[in-house]
């Protein structure tokens, strides 16, 4: 009997196995600048790489439609790994419309290789997938995304004529990109939630890339794309409408009780041309608005009786393919097309309704429309019914329990439904549609079942390191682990530290890298480690139960004393002789090199790195030994002689950044290269040129000098010029803990970039994207930093105001020890009072006061607070 009913299930399967939808039949792709693509690729010099992009109508052919689209493509191996050109296509950020690719079993693309690779076997085709599934608002913060690799080596070898990639949608997770699938390699976008959402794709890239051509090489060649296909269904259709148009699949209703006010539909399996399968169905139809509220003619599928259709918990979408052959008459958007979703959970059939974004006014080709299976809160009557999900319709006469219970659907129905409004009573709209295949699509997660703790836990004591191991979770495939530690058992995870978030499956060892400010010190830490599942259940901790003594090594901290009073930017680095250097040598394991890169010891390259820090700037030199001194203004800052600075302004405790974040908490990535110093990253404006604040030279006998004063006001405002989302202003206390990295570009020849050496052995050229592979240092040779915010009213304070920089409102708290007057008034720069903030007497305790400047210029203000024998002042600045 099995046997049977597989061979059954491959029959019906096979009926609908052949859907396909055209994704892109590039016909038009260079006349709408559709694909954005470098005209030549960044830090190439002569014979550099490029792109050139036409729509091609003859010689080829186009295998589809119109034109396809012709690429004349060149790649430099510029960098270790090689080099890359891509054309790229990202969804309009004015509106949060997503590719959704989630219902198709693979992608495929048709290819005509014109002139074959000059580089046999040496480059390689990758189709990339950008998505933001797990950025809750990714049009809010374009930078949140993830980008999913499909590769097949080789690719543009072969020789000319029209072949098909067969490109599967296959979620293979982290790991070098490979044909079979789609991973995340990590170097590439911002990892967020580590799961291929193919329903929330903001586009797609063509990518032509070289692992390496000797001496620096170039390849090119001629390739021609057209028609990208979504194909197959990776979920059983909810219809697939062969054959529908007879029997008892559909119930008819056409407002029969309103007699000769009633409506008229005829069904069809028309067979011309389906979009799958064996035969769509045709709908004509006439609506008649014979009532003062309209009128509607509509079809309904039910489920055998005492069953459901089904479960549709698990998908976020139906995707219904629609043509209109007949656009409908009478007054225009009078009439339109809803489809109509029956629960039963209640025992009582609850009515829920969506209004389908399609124009039955004007005729059209197939087209996709995707439908939301989300749960709009409130009911809603003729105007308000939506686009983007059901609720139950205004005129419904029971509403249940008012949950859309996907999996308790016993009927759908489409309607054709016309508004009493807008036209006169007994006006008739009569139209032609042909519907196909609505099939589920997406993933939500119905697994709410949190893991069992980590069991297994155990820590080793090592060289200036703890190893902690545990056991992978029983049951669970996928699941990720956060590794926690404190100096107390049992600790509350909310306020503990983390040694590293995200551990996948079957790693089961992590190493915490123990560091202290100044010197060698003894620590005692416990650790516990949690398990998220696949679906995002986190489970309850599991603890090491005792606790792993160690000694943590001794780091170089930022100083907290300036190198002079009178600091200028000159190259001479005498003045910052009572400051200690952060050293960065490969010789004493100081420093750390990116896998892959090259420097063949400390005369290659190597440095003494000196930072400190004071209310006003930021202070930073490198003395840098190289052996060859490499600068080019027409190439990108990374392919010079360039230092980088990663660094966090602000006190570090919990979890690192994914990204670089801005605001409260700011990261910085900062590259201080010959002609300027560049703020997060090559082509970001300067934040310093040479002056008194910013000195890059050469030295004697070989090897350069870097010095730079950045205002901290500065950071927290330049970079972005014209934005008035500013961070907060640092204010740097003794003892905070601060995420910081260092590297250091090394181009021995003109054009190529020979090493990269990290102060982080986690950098792996890749900390400009995350703060995850940055370490901590401190400010001073302390451990813990107090911020004003945490001194109880036992005592006087007066706190930084936030936001800082402001426009035009900001927040001042203080505290007062003891009652009596207070006093805080804001001056100019000048010293003027510019108002009074506060005067009066006051009991002990915590006060909020909010300063408005909307009616004074940008600039620097200071705040004073007088309170008995205390005073405080601090600086703001306001800028609109």
């Amino acid at each position: 009997m099995k046997k049977i009913l597989v061979t059954l299930f491959i029959v019906l399967f096979s009926s609908y196995m052949n859907a396909q939808w055209v994704e892109n039949g590039f016909d038009t792709t260079v006349a709408d600048t559709f694909f954005v693509y470098p005209p030549s690729h960044p830090g190439l010099a002569s014979g550099s790489g490029s792109l050139v992009l036409s729509d091609n109508t003859t010689n080829p052919d186009p295998y589809h439609g119109v034109a396809a689209t012709k690429v004349e493509w060149t790649v430099h191996s510029s960098e270790s790994y090689g080099g890359y050109a891509q054309m790229m296509h990202l969804n309009s950020t004015d509106t949060a419309v997503y590719f959704d690719w989630s219902m198709a079993n693979e992608l495929r693309l048709w290819y005509y290789n014109v002139v074959p690779s000059t580089q046999p076997g040496l480059v390689h085709m990758r189709f990339k997938i950008h998505e933001a599934g797990g950025q809750a608002d990714y049009w809010n913060n374009q930078n949140d995304h993830e980008d999913w690799y499909f590769q097949v080596d080789g690719f543009y070898d072969a020789e000319p004529g029209w072949k098909m990639l067969t490109i599967p949608l296959v979620d293979l997770g982290a790991g070098s990109p490979t044909s079979t699938g789609f991973t995340l390699t990590g170097w590439s976008g911002v990892q967020n939630n580590g799961v291929l959402d193919l329903d929330k794709i903001i586009g797609y890239s063509l990518e032509f890339t070289t692992p390496g051509i000797v001496n620096n090489g170039t390849a090119n060649g001629v390739i021609v794309w057209d028609k990208l296909t979504l194909w197959g269904n990776k979920y059983e259709p909810l219809s697939t409408f062969d054959n529908t148009a007879t029997g008892d699949y559909f119930t008819l209703d056409t407002m029969s009780w309103a007699g000769a006010g009633a409506g008229v539909e005829t069904l069809t399996d028309n067979t011309v041309n389906p979009f799958e399968g064996t035969s769509s169905l045709q709908i004509d139809y006439t609506v008649n608005m014979s009532q003062s509220w309209g009128g509607y003619v509509n079809l309904r599928h039910n489920a055998p009786s005492g069953t459901n259709i089904q479960d549709l918990n698990a998908r976020t979408n139906l995707i219904l393919y629609v043509k209109v052959v007949t656009p409908a008459s009478g007054t225009a958007d009078r009439v339109t097309m809803r489809m109509l979703m029956y629960d039963n959970s209640t025992g009582q059939e609850e009515e829920w309704v969506h209004l389908l974004n399609v124009n039955l006014y004007q005729t059209s080709d197939w087209q996709k429309v995707v439908i939301p299976l989300i749960n709009l809160e409130g009911t809603g009557d003729d105007y308000k019914l939506s686009t983007t999900g059901f609720r139950i319709p205004g005129w419904a006469s029971f509403s249940g329990d008012n949950l859309f219970n996907l999996d308790k659907l016993v009927g759908w129905k489409f309607e054709f439904s016309g508004t009493g409004d807008f036209g006169p009573i007994g006006e008739t709209s009569t139209g032609q549609v042909i519907i196909d295949l609505c099939q589920p699509a997406g993933f939500r997660e119905t697994d709410a079942t949190a893991p069992e703790p980590p069991a297994g836990l155990l820590g080793v004591a090592g060289s200036f390191t703890n190893l902690v191991t545990w056991s992978d979770v029983p049951n669970e495939s996928g699941e990720k682990y956060d590794v926690y530690y404190s100096t107390t058992p049992n600790f509350d995870l909310a306020t503990a530290e983390v040694v590293k978030t995200g551990v996948a499956e079957n790693i089961q060892l992590i190493e915490h890298v123990l560091r202290a400010p100044g010197t060698d010190q003894s620590t005692t830490y416990y650790y516990a480690i949690t398990c998220t599942d696949k679906a995002g259940n986190t489970s309850l901790p599991g603890y090491l139960g005792s606790p792993i003594t160690n000694t943590a090594k001794g780091i170089v901290t930022i100083s907290l004393t300036p190198p002079s009073q009178t600091f200028v930017a000159d190259g001479n680095l005498q003045e910052w002789a009572n400051i200690t250097p952060i050293p960065m040598r490969l010789s004493d394991g100081s420093a750390f090199l990116v896998t892959n890169q090259q420097i063949s010891g400390d005369d290659d390259c190597s440095a003494l790195v000196y930072v400190a820090v004071d209310a006003e700037n930021l202070y930073v030199a490198y003395d840098v030994t190289d052996d060859v001194v490499s600068f080019n203004s027409t190439l990108a800052s990374y392919y010079n002689d360039a230092p980088d600075l990663f660094i966090g302004l602000y006190d570090a405790h919990g979890a690192a950044h994914a990204s670089l974040q801005r605001g409260a908490q700011p990261d910085y990535h900062l590259r201080f290269a010959k002609d300027r110093v560049l703020i997060d990253g090559a082509n970001a404006d300067s934040i310093a040129v040479p002056g008194t604040n910013y000195f890059w030279g050469e030295k004697f006998p070989s090897g350069y000098t870097v010095e730079a004063k950045l205002p901290l006001i500065d950071l927290a405002t330049k970079r972005n010029p014209g934005q008035t989302n500013f961070d907060s202003l640092f204010v740097p206390i003794l003892g905070q803990r601060i995420p910081f990295d260092i590297s250091l570009n090394d181009a021995d020849a003109t054009g190529t970039r020979e090493g990269i050496m990290c102060y982080s052995p986690f950098n792996e050229d890749l900390s400009y994207g995350t703060v995850t592979r940055w370490l901590n240092t401190w400010i001073g040779n302390a451990w813990t930093g107090v911020e004003d915010e945490s001194v109880s009213p036992n005592s006087y304070s007066l706190s930084q105001n936030y936001p800082n920089p402001f426009n035009p409102v900001t927040t001042i708290k203080y505290t007062i020890k003891e009652a009596g007057n207070v006093s805080l008034k804001v001056y100019d720069i000048l010293g003027r009072v510019i108002t009074t903030l506060v005067n009066q007497n006051q009991n002990q305790g915590s006060y909020t006061v909010n300063f408005d400047a909307s009616k004074l210029a940008s600039g620097m203000y200071i705040y004073k607070i007088e309170a008995g024998s205390f005073q405080a002042v601090r600086k703001m600045m306001l800028l609109k």
